[in-house]
């Protein structure tokens, strides 16, 4: 039976005592030798390297130990890794470790970084379902910009605080996008069957661009930033927004050769094709790159990065969708009339 956790409970209290430490000045027969005379209770997963002060600097995987020279040093095959928990922080923040870092046991430091002990990998599977509801919570959160732990922290004041900033983006994007409509007020006027798909082609790429931050957003938060994965997602993301945008972009088109004014349903339905597929790869590129901008100024990507990616990929769906609708007027591809 799965047993059910408190997320916010300080890791300490689930932390198995470290049994498994040795120290980088050690060879691996001193190594061997230290770990025989103790009394190891459980799994052993991972060796853990220290330095004189305790402080966790890398770790050993028991292969590397067992198949090394015995005179070699500990600090010449140890992997530097420093990932680790702080004995006070909650569950909550080692399971978001675990689901990063594929781990299985993750260390637990003091404030000074002395190693205490691990968490393995059973205790986060067996509380998986615990952080996927509290996710879903915080994902409606999120994409206003705003986090569950510090929505229930103060009142009123403190509330508006967190909540105005992310608001206020939205409120540019939304006069941005009113000021590129009224550059293309003449093709809006003149083609006014064209505004009736305005808001599937806002829809459409808000969708993608969510989408897409959301399959990004745990590369960009690795430590260090994955940027081979996250390439390669961004040309997959590249790749599948551009057969989406067709394709939407075909079933939106054939709803204005059905719908739309005779003499003009071959051209809107060109706008349509073109605008959906250019929408919905700008809006995917945004959702993909936007959280990699804000990490870079330092900014909380899992925070921030939705509010911002739907305000640049509405913004960029207005200018494409309107500007497109101008050039193909100015061409006289478009026929002007209602």
């Amino acid at each position: 039976m799965q047993r059910s956790f408190d997320l916010e409970q300080p890791v300490v209290q689930l932390m198995t005592a470290m049994q498994t430490a040795v120290s980088a000045k050690q060879t691996v027969s001193q190594a061997i030798d230290s770990l025989r005379s103790r009394t190891i209770i459980g799994q052993v997963i991972y060796i853990y390297v220290v330095d004189d002060a305790d402080r966790l600097v890398g770790l050993l995987p028991i292969r590397r130990l067992l198949f090394s020279p015995p005179d070699a040093q500990l600090s010449d095959l140890m992997i530097h890794h420093r990932i680790a928990v702080r004995f006070d922080a909650p569950l909550r923040e080692a399971f978001e470790l675990f689901s990063r870092q594929r781990l299985l046991a993750l260390p637990v430091v003091d404030g000074e970084d002395r190693l205490l002990g691990t968490i393995d990998v059973q205790i986060y599977s067996e509380g998986t379902t615990d952080l996927a509801e509290q996710r879903q919570s915080e994902d409606l959160f999120q994409m206003i910009g705003v986090s569950v732990e510090q929505a229930r922290m103060g009142g009123a004041l403190r509330g508006f605080r967190l909540r105005m900033p992310w608001l206020a983006c939205n409120i540019v994007g939304g006069l941005s996008c009113a000021a590129i409509a009224s550059i293309f007020e003449a093709a809006s006027s003149t083609v006014v069957a064209l505004v009736f798909f305005f808001p599937l082609v806002l829809t459409l790429g808000e969708s993608i661009a969510i989408q897409a931050h959301t399959i990004a957003l745990p590369l960009v938060e690795q430590t260090p930033m994955a940027w081979r994965p996250f390439l390669r997602r961004l040309r997959i993301e590249f790749g599948s927004a551009g057969l989406l945008g067709i394709s939407c972009g075909l079933v939106a088109g054939g709803a204005a050769l059905i719908f739309g004014p005779s003499e003009q349903r071959v051209p809107m339905a060109t706008v349509l094709l073109c605008a959906t597929t250019f929408g919905m790869i700008a809006s995917a590129l945004a959702g993909t790159l936007v959280p990699v901008a804000l990490r870079t100024l330092k900014l909380d990507p899992k925070l921030a990065a939705g509010p911002v990616a739907l305000v640049v990929a509405d913004t960029l769906n207005t200018a494409g969708y309107l500007g497109l609708t101008a050039f193909f007027l100015w061409t006289g591809f478009m026929p002007p009339g209602g």
